[in-house]
């Protein structure tokens, strides 16, 4: 993410196109710290704090993702 520029959301997506595994389930815990990550890089580089999407919509958005490919 820091790298590339790339915010959660996107990072999130750029991984999943190119990994061979479709699935790509991230501990919950994970991903929350990544999204915390991501504020404090924007806290010290002085810019605002913003977020594509919330916690609760990346979360969601996962789970629906994978559910074509989980059992069950």
């Amino acid at each position: 993410m820091s790298s590339t520029g790339l915010s959660f959301p996107r990072a999130y997506c750029f991984v999943r196109a190119r990994r061979l595994n479709v699935i790509i389930q991230p501990h919950l815990r994970f991903t929350y710290e990544l999204l915390k990550w991501e504020e404090h890089q924007q806290q010290k580089r002085n810019q605002p704090l913003k977020r594509e999407l919330e916690w609760a919509t990346i979360a969601r958005e996962i789970a629906l993702m994978n559910k074509p490919y989980s059992r069950g």
